[in-house]
């Protein structure tokens, strides 16, 4: 008995949504272990302590740069991963497009002949017999 392993697939389209979904599972690895060392950081660093358990901390306003990176960096990184999915979608639809047009061939006559052009007559061949198809 085979058993099936999701991370050894044996098809063209199963090996392209194991390595985009490795790719996802990387970017958001990455993602996921930056933000937590930011959260880490930023607890130890401003934490509340006995010197300043009475001060407010300053009041920033409007950060363009850090403003720009948090949010083109996610965009970029949507967008990447959007595209990476509409490249399976686009590879699951030719797939189906291929595969209809497959049975669809699989379902005609061997061949067909319509006329007999510059042939001469003993090498006719008797159509009445049975021929089977082998699939």
């Amino acid at each position: 008995m085979h058993i099936t392993n999701i991370f050894a697939p044996e098809s063209t389209p199963a090996q392209s949504i194991f390595d985009l979904s490795m790719f996802v599972l990387a970017i958001t690895g990455i993602i996921f272990v930056v933000v937590a060392a930011l959260l880490v950081y930023a607890i130890v660093k401003f934490r509340a302590t006995g010197a300043n358990a009475d001060r407010e901390p300053a009041q920033v306003y409007g950060s363009t740069s850090i403003e720009l990176a948090w949010t083109i960096v996610p965009l970029l990184i949507v967008v990447v991963l959007f595209l990476g999915g509409l490249q399976l979608v686009a590879i699951g639809v030719a797939g189906e497009y291929i595969g209809r047009i497959y049975e669809q061939a699989m379902g005609r006559p061997i061949y067909l002949v319509k006329d007999r052009i510059n042939m001469p007559e003993t090498n006719r061949v008797d159509v009445t017999s049975d021929v089977t198809r082998v699939r």
